[in-house]
């Protein structure tokens, strides 16, 4: 568990304070398995978060043999909700059928969509777009020479959040921030690099092909930008030096100016 403050500009005064937990890239699997899952859920639980987040790639592999690994998210719970977005994982092996999956766990899952939370008496909207990697084909897709899912499209969302005090997005990789900052967003919340793994490589791989983003908190233009070393680890490279996994609890500060 890391706990962090993170100031916000335009953060309206009512929002200051709220708690929100980031459960990034789980990769769940047969090795991030059920029991693996269910620790990090108990451990955002007990952290009491206000808003729960899980910005893409909860899982690998496909839905009819890996949504067992999950079904302990359906009991991630706070005040004012749990939402979460699809990330490139989600693409890559059924897209459809784990939206399904989210959808019956309770997820909140946000597909280029807007829901707006009433927090004494400020609207926040929060967002979930689609991943860059929409049309990537899969065997396990209902048609495997059909693309599933949906590209990001930060219009459609702006214009679902216009007229909210403030605007939290969930975008899975965090290399679009500066077009999504130019759309009025608040604060971006993102994961896909894994914290860039390895330091030192980190730098030189993982921070070129993100658009130099690879984990903590940037400032983007007026927009923050919040990118978390993930709660889990790919099998595609099981590999983490310096840069451990982290369920991340972000404290919502007001900024002074």
């Amino acid at each position: 568990m890391r706990e962090q403050e993170i100031a916000l500009a335009g953060l309206p005064a009512e929002l200051d304070g709220l708690r929100v937990a980031v459960i990034a890239d789980i990769h769940a699997s047969p090795i991030n398995d059920v029991h693996y899952v269910q620790g990090i859920v108990n451990r955002t639980l007990a952290a009491k978060p206000d808003l729960v987040v899980l910005p893409g790639d909860m899982v690998d592999g496909d839905a009819g043999t890996q949504a067992g690994n999950i079904a302990p998210l359906s009991q991630l719970r706070a005040k004012y909700g749990v939402f979460s977005a699809p990330g490139n994982h989600e693409y890559y092996s059924g897209y459809n059928a784990w939206a399904r999956v989210y959808r019956s766990l309770n997820l909140g899952y946000l597909e280029n969509q807007t829901r707006r939370v009433t927090i004494k008496g400020r609207t926040l909207a929060i967002s979930g777009i689609g991943d860059p990697a929409y049309g990537r084909l899969s065997q396990q897709n209902s048609d495997p020479g059909m693309p599933e899912g949906l590209p990001p499209d930060i219009e459609a969302v702006r214009a679902q959040a216009r007229g909210a005090d403030f605007h939290l997005l969930l975008a899975h990789q965090p290399k679009l921030a500066h077009e999504n900052a130019a759309h009025g967003v608040g604060l971006q919340i993102s994961g896909h690099t894994h914290g860039g793994h390895v330091l030192g490589m980190d730098r030189w791989l993982v921070a070129p092909v993100n658009n130099g983003f690879v984990r903590g908190a940037y400032d983007v233009d007026r927009m923050k930008l919040f990118v978390s070393n993930g709660a889990g680890l790919w099998a595609g490279f099981a590999v983490r030096l310096g840069v451990p996994s982290s369920i991340d609890v972000l404290v919502l500060r007001r900024a002074s100016n």
